[in-house]
């Protein structure tokens, strides 16, 4: 670490005196007032540095803006990252300044191997544990928001298409909790987007707050701090299945058994609730190390019930999972979409790949529309066929022929699964189990998710969607999601497209009788024209209405 820097009284004066706007003998003079005006216990330089430009501008001999300009220019990293740890309210003005004075005279090996002061004073609080390395990093990136409402921020665990999991303590319980918070930035300028959000999340934490089960991340609280939405939900030690399976290779049957009933089990029971979960997939499934699974982030959740159903008009989603009902109808799909989703996330676990994994969003959705996916007991060997036939039964193309509930995909895969849970294969946890490795050339490609997460499934933490001030956020999912911003005209608008282009067709095809009636001298056949031009633009619309009411999916 570089010598300790001078002071800021030091820095301030030698700039100020340098700019030649305040001679000496004023300077003094208004240093002296305000030494004099400071409490007794308040008189550190940044004080004495803050009553002393007071005292100039008072006496007219600095303007506001030549003050912050000098200001700006004489505060030192370790200046400015004081400033914003005091403004946290994490950090006390006894522990900064015992900390900074450690770091002068007897730093810690750790210390001694930053770059400056801030950063240096930043780890030794870090050392200390007076704060978090996430808290420290975000400091010396200028940010000092740390609270939502009863909740200090401890860490960032997630980030997503819509804003950001954060790691959380409730102050007073001392209970840690995931905190999802609902961010502004990625709408700003579109106020149509930005409302469709704040709806999305509002719903999430209303359909949470209704549901109760053992296999669903339990919604704790929600509130509203500083314009910004969030929402408190129990904290899951584990692991998602993306993480999992690119960690520690694929599930055997047995586990994949174990947590796909259990995953199943949720979604069955969000079912009876009248909730569709629309974005069942690897990292929507996280499981402990004991085996017990949580399914969470239902953000694209819509219910069934009337009077609920929202209408977006888009497909949304992540393709690499997606119902092909949920492509051709995003708005009126029904518990089937998530048998399928879940029997693509279920070939996955134990394939290593979803079914689907190379190509644009737009490939993906055409052969989730009309291809056969690779057949699971090909890419992955070690697979029985009866287990493969329960993947394939849940991915069938027609919503019909799939099983019609999740009770019919538990009854099926409880000829593997075990009497007790299944613990997972991480690290030392489950030694005696042997696990395929996931095949080299079947990893999820990249356009299969956000973009946000490294090779090895790590996330990356990227600061603008770090929590910052007041007038921003940030919305939290799993890795993974994509908003599919493919337009999707509803039943109404296809059929009313169609219809119209029917009737100009059969306005045409009339004409054009009509004219070569008349060409050809067929003398009062000219009077069929009005005849012709009615009967083939009612069977040319006619059959347009048809043809769109027949592309309408079931449900």
């Amino acid at each position: 670490m570089p010598a300790s820097a001078p002071s800021i009284l030091t820095r301030f004066r030698e700039a100020l005196l340098a700019s030649g706007l305040v001679d000496k003998a004023s300077l003094n003079a208004a240093e002296s007032a305000a030494r004099a005006a400071i409490a007794q216990g308040k008189k550190d330089d940044a004080a004495i540095v803050q009553a002393t430009v007071l005292k100039l501008i008072e006496r007219k001999k600095l303007t506001r803006q030549q003050a912050e300009k000098l200001l700006g220019s004489s505060r030192s990293p370790l200046d400015i990252f004081s400033e914003v740890a005091l403004a946290s309210g994490l950090v006390t003005e006894e522990q900064l300044r015992a900390t900074v004075t450690e770091v002068r005279t007897a730093p810690s090996a750790t210390a001694a191997a930053e770059p400056d002061e801030a950063h240096a004073v930043a780890a030794e609080l870090v050392l200390k544990e007076i704060l978090t390395k996430f808290q420290a990093e975000q400091m010396l990136l200028g940010r000092k928001r740390f609270r939502l409402g009863q909740y200090r921020i401890l860490d960032q665990i997630g980030r997503g298409g819509m804003g950001t999991v954060f790691l959380a303590e409730h102050e007073l319980m001392g209970r840690q909790v995931a905190i999802k918070v609902l961010s502004r930035k990625k709408t700003e300028g579109d106020p149509e987007k930005a409302k469709e959000t704040e709806e999305a999340f509002l719903r999430e934490i209303k359909v949470l707050s209704r549901l109760d089960h053992g296999n669903l991340v339990r919604a704790l609280d929600a509130g509203y701090d500083g314009m910004v939405f969030f929402l408190v939900t129990e904290l899951v030690p584990g692991l998602d299945l993306n993480r999992q399976v690119k960690r520690h290779g694929v599930l055997d049957e047995v586990t994949a058994a174990s947590v796909f009933s259990q995953a199943a089990a949720a979604l069955g029971y969000a079912h009876t609730q009248g909730v569709v979960h629309r974005d069942v997939k690897p990292g929507n499934i996280i499981v402990t190390d004991e085996g017990v699974v949580k399914l969470l982030d239902l953000g694209l959740a819509n219910s069934m019930a009337v009077g609920e159903r929202v209408e977006l008009n888009r497909i949304v989603g992540t393709m690499d999972y997606i119902a092909p009902e949920q492509i051709q109808n995003p708005d009126h799909v029904g518990p089937s979409a998530d048998i399928y989703s879940l029997g693509c996330t279920l070939y996955f676990a134990v394939t290593g790949r979803p079914p689907f994994p190379e190509g644009k969003k737009e490939d993906k959705a055409k052969r989730h529309l009309h291809e056969q996916p690779p057949k699971p007991e090909d890419v992955a060997p070690h697979l029985s066929r009866a287990f493969c036939d329960v993947i394939s039964g849940m991915m069938l193309k027609e919503p019909a022929d799939r099983y019609q509930t999740m009770e019919e995909v538990i009854a099926e895969l409880q000829h593997w699964r075990p009497e007790e849970l299944s613990p997972m294969a991480r690290g030392g946890s489950s030694a005696g189990v042997d696990r395929p490795p996931v095949p080299a050339s079947g990893s999820p490609s990249a356009s299969g998710g956000l973009g946000n997460e490294a090779s090895n499934g790590e996330w990356i933490l990227d600061e603008n969607d770090s929590l910052g001030q007041a007038d921003s956020g940030a919305l939290i999912e799993p890795p993974g999601r994509e908003e599919v911003l493919l337009q999707v005209p509803s039943l109404k608008q296809q059929a009313l497209r169609i219809g119209g282009f029917s009737l100009a067709a059969g306005v045409g095809a009339g004409g054009l009788a009509a004219v070569i009636i008349g060409t050809a001298g067929l003398g009062n056949a000219v009077g069929l024209m009005p005849i012709l031009f009615g009967l083939g633009g009612c069977v040319v619309t006619a059959f347009g209405m048809s043809l769109a009411t027949a592309l309408r999916p079931a449900d």
